[in-house]
């Protein structure tokens, strides 16, 4: 609780407009479908006690930057960054941090202004908010519920456990994707342990309904149908961590063949999880894009690993003999790339085009499509390039018009494509040339 007077104009601001109604329909229709961590139940409930306009609550700051994640497309000449929801949500959550009141709803506020910061490619804001949300989660204990000093008391209902545990793994996602685009960066959140839950199935977690929960580490599922769409993306952000971890031991390339091991093994893995989100194909295009998430954070941290060893030149620095190992894994990480930005992802952003046709506010999308996208785009212009393949520029062509249907959810789109239409006319090898010119340009710029 809190009783200053911020929150108490964002209360009453909210019931003069009756917005929260429509704003909890709007996050129903849209984000969770993709990012499914707060309970719809419990939004009503808070909408509820937010009633009372004349006793400020904190928990209205998640109103707040629901709106501004909804509100954006409203004024796309706007600048993301002037948005007065994502600012009002910014402040509001100073105010509450200074005043020393730390909810579940002040850290799921911060969570979803680094999702709007992330997505409209507000840096380094977008770092340093999820950052942010690592601290005061870990502080808490979201990240572990028997290692962890638990300074919240313990959740009274099983729907506020879970919606814990899914603020937790949308933590962590997010820790792991501002982080991909330049791995020299450090991660915060820890890595999930060996007593770490999935989130439940979607469809209890929708219909507020008990539902029960896998294990991350385990041989055998209970059955394959209760591993929900979200439960998918969190073992992809799993493997996403450990992709991550072993490019930066392989920069010292202190145990070459321990190191070649364990990629095979992760290839191995990774290729039987994005077999595992495949076999939803069909949920996957009618869905609404809730598998997209999964899908993209596999094919990313799978293009992140063949990255590693498909050069042919060796990446290590010290005079050694090649491993047979490293060729075996180059065979397999040259053939993984060819399979992934010509056929995986081209066939996601078709699905991505096809559901931007219909009509609706909010963003229908999650942002981290937007950097799988643009990383096999450039293996795309790359193969091009080289033998200017027919079914590498299908799929460039395919991404590309991915991005632009995105461009009106998420402004980072318009940064990671100039959206001049000489370049988005064609897939011929000129465009492909100037495309591989501008995506070089522009990884060398950041």
């Amino acid at each position: 609780m809190h009783d200053g007077p911020f929150f108490v104009e964002q209360q009453r601001r909210f019931a003069i407009a009756g917005t929260c109604g429509s704003l909890i329909e709007h996050y129903e229709n849209t984000i969770h479908h993709w990012l499914p961590i707060l309970s719809i139940k419990r939004l009503k409930q808070t909408a509820k006690a937010l009633g009372d306009p004349t006793r400020g609550v904190v928990d209205v700051l998640v109103f707040v930057a629901l709106e501004a994640l909804v509100s954006h497309g409203d004024q796309p000449t706007s600048l993301p960054q002037s948005n007065p929801s994502y600012l009002k949500a910014k402040h509001g959550s100073f105010i509450a941090e200074s005043g020393g009141t730390i909810n579940i709803r002040l850290i799921q506020t911060i969570v979803l202004v680094a999702l709007y910061e992330l997505g409209h490619s507000i840096y380094p804001a977008a770092y340093l908010t999820i950052g942010q949300a690592v601290r005061l989660a870990t502080m808490v204990g979201l990240h572990s519920q028997k290692d962890a000093k638990q300074l919240f008391v313990e959740p009274e209902t099983w729907t506020l456990c879970e919606e814990q545990r899914r603020t937790w793994w949308a933590i962590v996602m997010l820790d792991r994707v501002v982080v991909a685009g330049s791995p020299r960066l450090l991660m915060a959140a820890p890595d999930p342990n060996a007593n770490d839950l999935l989130p439940c199935n979607d469809d209890d977690w929708t219909n507020g309904r008990i539902g029960f929960n896998e294990a991350l580490f385990t041989r055998n599922f209970h059955s394959p149908s209760s591993v929900g769409h979200f439960a998918r993306v969190c073992q992809a952000v799993h493997m996403f961590g450990k992709i991550l971890h072993h490019i930066k031991a392989r920069e010292k390339d202190t145990d070459p063949v321990e190191l070649t091991a364990e990629a095979l093994q992760l290839h191995i893995v990774l290729t039987a999880l994005d077999q595992g989100i495949m076999s939803n194909d069909c949920d996957i295009a009618t869905a609404h894009g809730s598998l997209h998430s999964a899908l993209s954070l596999c094919s990313l941290a799978r293009l992140l690993l063949y990255n590693e060893y498909a050069c042919n030149e060796p990446s290590f620095s010290t005079a050694r003999e090649r491993l047979a190992e490293e060729v075996e894994m180059q065979q397999i990480s040259l053939e993984g790339i060819q399979d992934i930005v010509s056929k995986t992802i081209p066939r996601m952003a078709r699905q991505i085009v096809s559901a931007s046709q219909q009509q609706s506010k909010g963003p229908r999308h999650s942002p981290i499509l937007a950097g799988c996208l643009y990383h096999a785009a450039t293996e795309c212009a790359w193969f091009v390039k080289e033998n200017n393949d027919a079914e590498m520029v299908a799929g460039l062509d395919a991404i590309t018009h991915a991005l632009q249907a995105l461009k009106p959810e998420w402004s980072v789109c318009s940064k990671l494509l100039h959206f001049d239409q000489k370049i988005c006319k064609t897939a011929d090898q000129p465009y492909a040339d100037e495309y591989l010119s501008y995506l070089e340009g522009n990884k060398m710029q950041n």
